[in-house]
Order: C-alpha cells, then sequence, then structure tokens
C-alpha cells in the first residue's frame, strides 16, 4: 500500500513537473508557430515583466521570510497583511513609471494592458507562492504555481496543436496567462482564510516594520537585481546591437537552458532554504546535515538535468524545423554551462544568506553584472548572440567564486 507521505511527495514533484515541462513546451510551441521575430517579442515581453516583479516586490519576502519563522503560527497574520500593504503602496509609485517600457516601443502598445494586468497577477501569484513555501506547505505552493505557469499553458498548446482552426497569436498567451494567474491569487486568498494565522482586527498597521523591512531587504534587492540583469541583460543588448529576430534565437535556447536552474530552484532550494534558516541557530549539527545534502543534491540534479536538456534540444529543433536555431546551437550549450556554474553558485549563496552576510551577496552579484554589461558590449557586436552566452558563463562563474570565498569560516 502506498503511504500518504508517499503519495503526498509524488503529486509534488508531478505538480513541479509539470509546471516545469510547460515552459519547455510553450517556448518550443512559440517557435514553431510563431515568427521568431514574435518569439524576441514574447522574450522582451516576459523579460520586462520579470524584472519590473522585482520593483513591485523589492524582494521584501526575504526579510519576512525570517520575521514570520520567528513567530508562533496564530501572529503571523498581520505579518502578511503588512507585506501585501507594502507592495500595494509599491503599485502607485512603480506602475505609472513603467509606462516607459510602452513609450520607448520595448512592449508594443497594442500589448500595454495585458503588460499590466499581466504583471500585477504574476506579482500576486508569486508573493503567495513563496508564502506558503514558507508556511511549509510546498504542495499546496506548487499547485499555485502550476495554475499561474503550467495549466493555462497546456491550453493553449491543445488548441494550437489539436485545433489547428484556431488562430495563433500572442494575444491568445496574454489572455490565457492573466486566467491563469488570476485563478491562482483568488485560490491563494480562500485557503489563506482557513489558515489558524491570527487575526488583524484591531491590529494597525506596523509601517515602521514596513520600513525596517525594506531596509533589511535592499541587499537582497540590489543583489536579486543585479543578478535578473545579468541574466537578461543579453536580450536588451541583442535587441540593441542586432535584431528582434536574433533576441528570438537566444530567448529560445535560453528559456530551455534556464529550465536547469528551475528545476533546481523548486525540486531543491524551495524545500531545503527554509529549513537551513531554521536551523542554522537552533541545531548546528542538523543545519550541517541538511547543508551537505543540500549542496550534494544541487550538484547531481543540475548536471542531470543539463544531460536531459542536451538530449531533448534535438527533437524539439526537429519539431521546429527552422534553420536559424540549428545554425547558433553553440549559443545553447553555452547557456547550459551556464546555467550549471549558477546552480553551484546557489550552495555559497545560501551560506550566506543564513549567516545575513547580505552585503558580501549584494556586492558579489554588482560585481558580476558589471562585467556582464561590460562583456554584453564587448562581445555581442563581434560575436552576435554567442557574445551574450559567454558574458553571461563568466560573469556568473565570477560571482559564485566571489560567494564562495566570503561563505567559508
Amino acid at each position: 500500500m502506498v503511504t500518504n507521505s508517499l503519495k503526498y511527495s509524488l503529486l509534488n514533484v508531478l505538480l513541479r513537473g509539470l509546471s516545469l515541462i510547460s515552459k519547455f513546451i510553450l517556448i518550443v510551441c512559440i517557435s514553431k508557430y510563431l515568427s521568431t521575430s514574435e518569439l524576441g517579442i514574447y522574450g522582451l515581453f516576459v523579460t520586462t515583466i520579470v524584472l519590473s516583479m522585482y520593483f513591485l516586490g523589492l524582494d521584501f519576502y526575504t526579510f519576512n521570510t525570517r520575521e514570520i519563522l520567528s513567530k508562533p503560527n496564530n501572529e503571523r497574520l498581520p505579518l502578511i497583511r503588512d507585506q501585501f500593504i507594502f507592495h500595494l503602496t509599491m503599485y502607485v509609485i512603480i506602475l505609472p513609471l513603467l509606462s516607459m517600457v510602452i513609450i520607448k516601443g520595448i512592449i508594443p502598445l497594442k500589448y500595454a494592458i495585458w503588460f499590466y494586468l499581466i504583471l500585477i497577477f504574476e506579482h500576486l501569484s508569486q508573493e503567495f507562492y513563496r508564502l506558503y513555501t514558507v508556511l511549509s506547505k510546498p504542495l499546496f505552493a506548487n499547485f499555485v504555481l502550476f495554475l499561474r505557469s503550467g495549466l493555462w499553458v497546456y491550453f493553449v498548446v491543445y488548441l494550437w496543436i489539436f485545433q489547428p482552426e484556431n488562430p495563433k497569436n500572442l494575444s491568445i498567451i496574454w489572455v490565457s496567462w492573466s486566467l491563469g494567474a488570476f485563478l491562482s491569487i483568488i485560490i491563494s486568498l480562500f485557503v489563506l482564510k482557513k489558515q489558524n494565522l491570527g487575526s488583524v482586527t484591531n491590529v494597525p498597521i506596523n509601517w515602521r516594520w514596513i520600513k525596517k523591512g525594506v531596509k533589511v531587504s535592499s541587499p537582497f534587492f540590489i543583489g536579486t537585481l543585479a543578478y535578473k540583469i545579468m541574466e537578461f541583460a543579453g536580450r536588451y543588448a541583442i535587441d540593441f546591437f542586432a535584431t528582434k529576430k536574433d533576441v528570438g534565437i537566444y530567448t529560445f535556447f535560453g528559456s530551455v537552458a534556464n529550465v536547469i536552474n528551475v528545476i533546481v530552484f523548486t525540486a531543491i532550494v524551495m524545500v531545503y532554504y527554509p529549513k537551513l534558516v531554521e536551523f542554522y541557530k537552533k541545531d548546528n549539527q542538523r543545519y550541517k546535515i541538511y547543508l551537505r545534502k543540500f549542496s550534494y543534491f544541487i550538484i547531481i540534479l543540475s548536471l542531470t538535468s543539463a544531460i536531459a536538456a542536451i538530449i531533448l534540444i534535438k527533437p524539439a529543433l526537429v519539431f521546429m524545423g527552422k534553420d536559424e536555431f540549428y545554425n547558433n546551437i553553440s549559443v545553447f550549450y553555452i547557456l547550459v554551462i551556464a546555467n550549471i556554474v549558477l546552480n553551484v553558485s546557489l550552495i555559497p549563496h545560501y551560506i550566506l544568506y543564513v549567516k545575513k552576510k547580505d552585503l558580501v551577496i549584494m556586492y558579489s552579484t554588482i560585481s558580476g553584472v558589471i562585467l556582464n554589461i561590460a562583456l554584453n558590449v564587448l562581445l555581442i557586436p563581434r560575436l552576435g548572440i554567442q557574445g551574450a552566452g559567454w558574458a553571461i558563463l563568466l560573469s556568473f562563474a565570477v560571482m559564485g567564486f566571489i560567494k564562495s570565498m566570503y561563505s567559508k569560516g
């Protein structure tokens, strides 16, 4: 008989797997059914959404994770409420400023409404995903993730492959994406009401606590933003020095290679890092045990995921049937190595995180992003999209080396 614990684990893995596979399937279908230039627009749209989300969140969750874990269960709701009050405040400040990406033509004007809707829904859904991870409810967190980034993808893919009479365009993706993210928010709110997290009745908003959170999370925000700039600067640089078609090719290979990182984060990091934080001061022996497992699984899963990606890329290219992707396959291999390097750097990163060496994380990442921008400007005009690949590989390596040096002792 299969135990309830095993059923729970299998369901957790299934939800993670379906969400991860959906990313791969979607990018392959966009590459096949839409033009490479439209793929480039999609890549810039997604990239701008992701970067904008960091300005809405300011990595406040890194502060509140520690706060929530330090409180008993029935005292946590005010912390959660105040975090979302902070996010709503940031919406008022940041959303008007983001009109510049429309004015500058990074996001086409006809997609402006979808850009704002998806940005808001995606950010709120992401914060609920993080919240339920911290509350040690990884199964529901992965269900939220599946609604946000998996279920709607399979719907679109079904329409495109098995209902060929339906139109194939980016607008269908925007509509489906926004509905999936919105559904995940509604269900998250419903489940949150049923948790025994205390009450906010007669508990005023703690603005002083929010200000403290912004101050504490600022190094994480700067570091994370710098990392994301490293990850995505190549797409903007390619758009500047080359064409939307080149952005599309790079976006495809980058998205497939990035699955390696996503697998490791969802399967290992989100499971282990709350425990590393919890045990670091309370139980040093268990902390060391978890750290060894954390390190081992990151390395093994990174390598196996990379091998799987290399095996799967050729059938995907055959399905797509576009020569421009075959001609640039070397970029994919560079990006696979870059993602392995990034994953291994997560080991010293979380050692620094639990030790609260936040400034080291920030400065190491800033060093990486400065190098990345310089290499993009230097290499892309000479090597094309391959230059962007080398830029991100070398910058990840430098960032990881610095973190490793400071994580010892």
